[in-house]
């Protein structure tokens, strides 16, 4: 996940990594945070940063299936 979610989830500044969310939809699974990344912006450049996750795409467990490549 992003700075912007965590942010969003823990606004006291508790520490996310290895606590659990629920994303997804229409149905919500629960998934463990193994990591988070700072905040960047995309489509379009000028926008507001959006909070976000990033799954893996060998273990897609969310049926996401959207690849990006962020440089």
């Amino acid at each position: 996940m992003n700075d912007a979610l965590v942010s969003r989830f823990w606004p006291d500044g508790r520490q996310a990594v290895g606590r659990r969310i629920g994303v997804g939809f229409p149905e919500t699974r629960m998934v463990k945070v193994v990591g988070v990344v700072g905040d960047f912006k995309n489509r379009p450049l000028g926008n507001v940063t959006r909070p976000m996750v990033f799954t893996s795409i060998l273990r897609d467990r969310l049926g996401w299936q959207a690849p990006a490549l962020v440089v």
